[in-house]
């Protein structure tokens, strides 16, 4: 009696379980058939929300493998988002949380207006969500700009045409968007050349029912599965030609394709001698580099507070008073930011030009050049402004970004045969990547001193090397004692990268910082780009 007792629990139990995974696979398919979208015929836009520039640096990456695939693909700074633009478009969105789970500065008008539509105007709308987010600060705010772009959107009648990935920045990012980048791409082409829509993968959304219990969000770091390829009749599978060779089995095997042209190019300029502040950072306000606000202020002092202690912390101050600034006032109220665009230092510069192939510039680091790119993507290097390889690695180009899977794919193909090309490839995948590049805190410098044979040419670098990016310091002073004086108190940053506890990396803009003198009338010296940035935060306007 017992026995059959716990015989008929099993069952009643394995019916249930079989029950449940019915519904979810049902639930599934209906969730790819809501999915369903036709693609060809309309434009593919990237939209990109970006503070620090992640999620700008993802939105050009993408555009680059679109258009390295044959798409033609549009980039949007959502700063200038036009309704137009959205309407019967392929849309991705590439969009980060600031602060506490806040909309970046310049997605921040966009934002507010698609949360205060009504109705269902997107209808001819497909659209697909990155989000970025960190899921160790403000946990219940992870990737909430994200998660509401890709809600508002289905509500007001857009179509998916895939989940929304939830990007962690604390657990390696760029290989959860590598992954989805992928994914998205292989099905998006397969959807263009087939004449048919998105679907994806109804195991992926039924993993996704199952453990997230949300019907649009991938778990992060998952992308859609790309499918088996199969034959298009458009496309009929190549031939073997002269480049394949044949191994003993008799099957044609496809010779790897030697690396595609860079995209950045150089024509030679007129003679330039070296940039003043004023010329650098004019070039950096009209490609739209900078905050048109950020203005040169003098340094008044710069001095150190703990000249007893092995780690230098330093007070700067700079004037705003109009007179003194060029005219230009820089109001503060306690609790806003210091913004400091900063210069690459030079022993940094003369590592970077002693091992990049500088062959495209005569192998003269300080000839003049206009740089632009074939495909009219954008880059760390101002358009038409004439410069040589060391200014714009000196004023324009981040040195210390952590290489991108992408990236790392492309080091490895211009590796010589041998150990350098076996362990760049090591570098570029999975555990390798996590464990060697973002674990072990490289960046390209190191890997060219590791690997004597890859040679990287300039053009290739200044491909895919960010923008210097702004720092952001807190100010320090009073409005109410300091009106026309602007204090910052700063450490300057060094420490040893975790896979070489023997070498010594600089902070970017704390090491530039420590270095600026006091302004003078007989040096060009002594002056901080820079701009007030208005925060939120305000101290009580009453005491009570």
């Amino acid at each position: 009696c017992c026995r059959h007792r716990f015989t008929a629990s099993r069952a009643r139990t394995r019916m249930t379980f079989a029950l449940r995974s019915l519904r979810t696979q049902f639930f599934a398919r209906s969730l790819a058939r809501h999915y369903a979208t036709p693609v060809s015929g309309r434009p593919l836009r990237v939209f990109w929300g970006s503070q620090s520039g992640t999620a700008h640096g993802f939105a050009e990456e993408f555009a680059d493998e679109a258009r390295g695939r044959g798409l033609e693909c549009e980039v949007v700074d959502l700063k200038g988002f036009k309704e137009n633009q959205l309407k019967d478009s392929n849309a991705v969105f590439i969009i980060a949380c600031y602060g506490m789970g806040e909309p970046t500065d310049n997605a921040k008008q966009f934002y507010q207006w698609l949360g205060a539509q009504e109705g269902k105007p997107f209808e001819s709308v497909n659209y697909a969500v990155f989000g970025l987010g960190s899921s160790t600060t403000h946990r219940e705010r992870f990737c909430v700009i994200g998660k509401n772009v890709d809600s508002w959107l289905a509500a007001r009648g857009a179509s998916r045409m895939s989940p929304r990935v939830d990007g962690d920045d604390s657990d390696c990012i760029e290989v959860q968007f590598d992954e989805w980048q992928k994914g998205f791409l292989d099905e998006y082409q397969r959807a263009l050349d087939s004449n048919t829509t998105m679907v994806p993968d109804a195991a992926a959304v039924a993993a996704t029912l199952a453990s997230a219990g949300s019907a649009s969000t991938l778990p992060a770091g998952t992308a859609c599965p790309p499918r088996p390829a199969s034959p298009s009749p458009s496309k009929p599978a190549p031939s073997p030609t002269a480049s394949s060779s044949v191994v003993s089995s008799g099957q044609p095997t496809q010779c790897p394709p030697p690396p595609r042209p860079a995209l950045v190019q150089f024509t030679p300029a007129a003679y330039v001698s070296s940039l003043t502040p004023t010329e650098i950072y004019t070039n950096i306000l009209t490609q739209g580099f900078a905050n048109p606000d950020t203005t040169l202020l003098p340094v008044l002092y710069n001095k150190e507070l703990t000249p007893l202690s092995n780690r230098s912390t330093k007070e700067m101050s700079v004037s705003i008073h109009p007179r003194i600034a060029g005219g230009r006032a820089q109001a503060y109220h306690t609790g806003d930011h210091l913004v400091v665009y900063a210069t690459n230092q030079a022993p940094l510069v003369n590592q970077y030009l002693e091992r990049l192939d500088l062959a495209a510039v005569n192998n003269d680091a300080d000839a003049a050049m206009h740089v632009s790119r074939t495909d009219g993507g954008s880059m760390c290097v101002p358009k038409q402004a004439a410069v040589s390889a060391r200014q714009a690695l000196s004023h324009y180009a981040d040195l210390q970004f952590t290489p991108t899977p992408k990236l790392m794919r492309t080091l490895s193909e211009l590796a010589g045969e041998g150990p350098d090309k076996q362990r760049l490839k090591h570098y570029s995948e999975g555990e390798g990547y996590k464990k060697e590049i973002v674990g072990g805190q490289r960046v390209v410098l190191d890997l060219l001193k590791e690997c004597p044979s890859l040679r990287l040419p300039l053009a290739r670098f200044l491909e895919f090397a960010p923008t210097l990016r702004p720092r952001f310091y807190s100010i320090s002073s009073s409005s109410l004692r300091h009106p026309e004086e602007i204090h910052i108190t700063y450490r300057v940053v060094n420490y040893p990268p975790r896979f070489d506890p023997t070498n010594i990396r600089h902070g970017v803009c704390s090491t530039f910082l420590s270095a600026v003198p006091p302004a003078s009338r007989t040096s060009p010296e002594g002056l901080l780009p820079c701009y007030v940035y208005t925060s939120k935060f305000r101290l009580p306007a009453s005491r009570a």
